[in-house]
């Protein structure tokens, strides 16, 4: 009987194992997401399947008379009115994941760093320079912007 006190999915004691349940897997995968080593793992993973799709299409009989199908970076689309005419592009999508993979992975891993430049504005107004020890049968030098 649907909302009765025997039904097992309405019951508050089920209620409260199955919240119980989700916040335990949440945190560990909360924990997972914090630890390097499975975040790095789980790139490695990601980028072994997108690079699983690029073996598989150059692979693909379907690519083989195409000039460049078989390196797996085309995508096959159609044009036209009937869309009947294959158009073959380089999937820059999947090139564009595989470098943010490598560079997430690198940085990770402490293989790369941004370089950054710091530039530091200062205005100097004036400037007093003071002689000591002046050779006393020599003129002193004069200020500059001063002239004879």
């Amino acid at each position: 009987m649907i909302g009765s006190s025997c039904d097992p999915a309405r019951s508050s004691d089920y209620k409260a194992e199955k919240e119980g349940t989700l916040k335990g897997r949440s945190g560990v995968i909360a924990l997972e997401i914090s630890s390097r080593n499975p975040r790095v793992q789980a790139l490695q993973k990601r980028w072994d399947l997108l690079r699983k799709i690029i073996d598989e299409r150059a692979a693909s009989p379907e690519f083989a008379d195409v000039p460049g199908g078989t390196t797996g970076l085309l995508v096959k689309d159609y044009k036209g009115k009937d869309s009947c005419m294959p158009v073959y592009r380089v999937d820059t999508a999947t090139l564009a994941e595989l470098r943010a993979h490598e560079k997430q992975a690198a940085e990770e891993l402490g293989q790369w760093t941004e370089k950054r430049t710091t530039s530091v504005d200062v205005a100097l107004t004036q400037i007093t320079v003071k002689f000591v020890n002046w050779p006393p049968n020599r003129p002193a030098p004069l200020p500059p912007g001063s002239h004879e």
